[in-house]
């Protein structure tokens, strides 16, 4: 996951044979998935980016009529439908799809089938509410002549307050963690199993997380987001395929009586993780800006995108459960390398391949975003140090130097800390060391650190960022907005926030009570699998 709201320069440029490329500043909530766009250039150290064409589609080209609508505002030439559902479906596709089978296994196929397509729903519904909000301020920003970025976190300052976008900011930091220690782990026992190593291997998969952090962290430290967006887009298209190979070639061995166990008092546990691997909602902004402020088309990219991921995570959970074995007592196997035992040669080559490529793409990415965001608040941090450390010098200008721990400099360690932070590459080397220890350390501790992470993600940082925060939003700005009353793009009118609020409500809570109050490794839910009559 990238940072909600961090401010990132976007120029986006499209010239014609002969005339020079206009520019536009436009925002970009930093996408999940690096690298999407064709032709992206970003400066090493710099967070200006081009960005020429989006799955081959124009994005933006300017203004040049009054007339037309939104007011004041024709848009010329804006990104197709198309490529905004490959933009929405290309950010959900990520490392996040590794967990399903872990967290489904004991619920079944069609119970968890049933949870995916009511999930896709709300989240749909989250969007569509991001999305009004996020098109309304670019509408109004064009109305008044003011360009500027429509972030995660401006859209929050502009209708909840700045204290609410710090409490955007914090939430972040944390899931960002708990993603980044999900990788790190999974890509760890996956590096393992390739090596040759079991999957109780603790030491050996330790080992490999951390080379694979190393290598992660090398690439970001002296490639920047460059090297992350190439990586990305060179990877795709053969993630794309061993994916596909995966289907295909699985889908001969799978077992459908395996399909057809269903225990629907294990369904619930999956939902935080089934809720995480469909988040595009960071790339909402940037997607409303694409299509141009088009609230009809912002709607079917973001419905159709996200349809086409579940079409995808429905065929993957058939083949993932398909090829596994869940034993009497509720316990099973490692799913992947239940379908690398299992499956044809093709897929049991073609599984850790996808789960490496899978786990690399998004770590990098997070990665990139996690650094950016830690550099900017530690570089703030490095302010206000400085700021005290002058006012310390201001007060005891006239005392005695003996006096003072550090003569009439006042704190050296102050003054040490707010010098290293206050430079680039200081702030950058504690920001690296923060971004990938932690995780490490997660991994190291915590054996199960891949799920165990991805629930915690799932459960709250999903739930508060993309649950609590977009009714929230939608609530405050059509109330503050009444002028763009008829540019709704949330369906249902209060009723439906109201919805989506209680929902997102019983969410959270249902997950802090599970949480504080469960028994035992998912005590009592192991119980009441039944045969395909009873879905």
């Amino acid at each position: 996951m990238t940072p909600p709201g961090f401010p990132v320069a976007v120029v986006v440029e499209r010239g014609e044979a002969g005339t020079p490329a206009e520019r536009h500043d436009v925002s970009e909530m930093p996408s999940t998935r690096l690298g999407r766009s064709k032709g992206s250039d970003v400066e090493p150290g710099s967070q200006k980016l081009n960005v020429l064409e989006v799955s081959g589609s124009p994005v933006l080209k300017g203004f040049e009529s009054p007339d037309g609508p939104p007011p004041h505002m024709q848009l010329q030439n804006k990104g197709t439908i198309a490529g905004g559902m490959t933009l929405v479906a290309s950010t959900i596709m990520g490392a996040g799809i590794l967990a399903l089978p872990y967290e489904t296994a004991q619920a079944g196929f069609c119970a968890s089938t049933v949870l995916l397509l009511a999930a896709y729903l709300y989240l749909a519904m989250q969007a569509l509410a991001l999305a009004e909000v996020s098109c309304g301020l670019w509408t109004r920003q064009r109305e008044s002549g003011h360009g500027g970025n429509v972030t995660l976190r401006g859209m929050v300052s502009e209708t909840l307050g700045p204290g609410a976008a710090q409490v955007v900011l914090t939430g972040y930091l944390l899931y960002a963690v708990a993603i980044l220690s999900a990788y790190v782990s999974k890509g760890g026992d996956v590096i393992a199993g390739v090596l040759g190593y079991g999957v109780d291997d603790l030491v050996a998969s330790n080992v490999c997380s951390t080379c694979m952090t190393a290598g992660l962290g090398a690439m970001v430290w002296f490639g920047g987001t460059k090297a992350a967006a190439d990586w990305n887009n060179a990877m795709s298209p053969w993630m794309a395929a061993f994916f596909l190979s995966i289907l295909v070639a699985g889908a001969g061995d799978l077992d459908p009586a395996r399909l057809r166990r269903v225990s629907w008092p294990a369904a619930p546990k999956s939902l935080p993780v089934i809720m995480l691997s469909q988040i595009y909602h960071d790339v909402v902004p940037y997607a409303c800006t694409y299509m141009g402020g088009d609230r009809e088309a912002i709607s079917k990219v973001i419905v159709l995108g996200g349809g086409v991921s579940v079409i995808a995570f429905t065929a993957w959970l058939a083949v993932a459960l398909g090829l596994m074995e869940v034993h009497g007592d509720g316990s099973f196997d490692d799913p992947l390398r239940a379908m690398e035992a299992r499956g044809k040669v093709i897929v049991s080559f073609a599984v850790p391949a996808f789960s490496i490529l899978a786990i690399s793409t998004s770590s990098v990415t997070c990665l990139c975003a996690l650094l950016d965001f830690l550099q900017d608040t530690l570089r703030r941090l490095g302010l206000r140090l400085d700021q005290s450390k002058s006012k310390e010098e201001d007060s005891n200008r006239g005392a005695d130097a003996s006096l003072l721990p550090g003569g009439r400099n006042g704190s050296p360690l102050l003054a040490a800390t707010s010098r290293i932070l206050l430079d680039p590459n200081g702030a950058k080397s504690v920001a690296a060391a923060l971004a990938l220890s932690i995780p490490l350390i997660v991994t190291c501790v915590d054996p199960d650190a891949f799920i165990h992470s991805a629930r915690l993600a799932g459960a709250y940082g999903t739930g508060l960022l993309f649950g609590i925060l977009p009714p929230l939003m939608i609530w405050k700005f059509r109330r503050t907005e009444p002028g763009l009353a008829g540019m709704r793009v949330l369906p249902g009118g209060n009723i439906m926030v109201i919805a989506l609020f209680a929902t997102a409500t019983t969410f959270l809570l249902y997950n802090v009570v599970k949480d504080t109050m469960l028994e035992g490794e998912d005590a009592g839910v192991r119980t009441g699998c039944t045969d395909m009559s009873s879905c």
